[in-house]
Parts: C-alpha cells; structure tokens; sequence
C-alpha cells in the first residue's frame, strides 16, 4: 500500500471512529435520560454500569480502528519477525 492510500484510509478509519462513538453515546445517552426519568431505586447502580458499558464499547471501536490502521500501515513489511516484541 502506497504512503497516498494509506492516508486516505486513516481519513476514512477516524472518519468512522468518530461516527461510531457519536452514535454508541448517542444511543447511551437516550437510555440514561430514560433512567434518570423512572422510578428505579438503583439508578445509581444502573448508571454506573450504563457509563462502564459505554467505556468499553468506546474503546473496543477505537482499538479496532488502531489494529485496522496497524495491519494496513505501509511501513509493517519493513518490520523484522525475529526482532518484534509483544508484550502482553
């Protein structure tokens, strides 16, 4: 992949992380308004796992995005096998 696609990929990568997040907290947030208008005795409970929920999901949409962005970099052929270090 030349280094001219490859940016027009990342454009098109953040572009959809960016739309991703908006909808997942747009669709939190209707729930969190439905919470905070019930009746519930828990709605601190509930919205403490309401925002966890929404943390994780955020962050699954961008660490998809960086793995996307990681195997279609340019520069990933020039890596030697032997030499890379993963921690974990």
């Amino acid at each position: 992949m030349k280094e001219k696609e490859f940016n027009e990929l990342m454009l098109q990568i953040i572009t959809n992380v960016i739309e991703q997040k908006h909808e997942k907290h747009f669709v939190y947030n209707r729930i969190f308004r439905k919470l905070m208008t019930s009746s519930k005795p828990n709605k601190l409970k509930l919205a403490k796992y309401i925002l966890g929920r929404l943390l994780r999901e955020s962050y699954r949409i961008f660490f998809n995005a960086q793995i996307n962005a990681t195997q279609n970099c340019p520069h990933q052929n020039n890596i030697d096998e032997p030499n890379k270090v993963v921690y974990h």
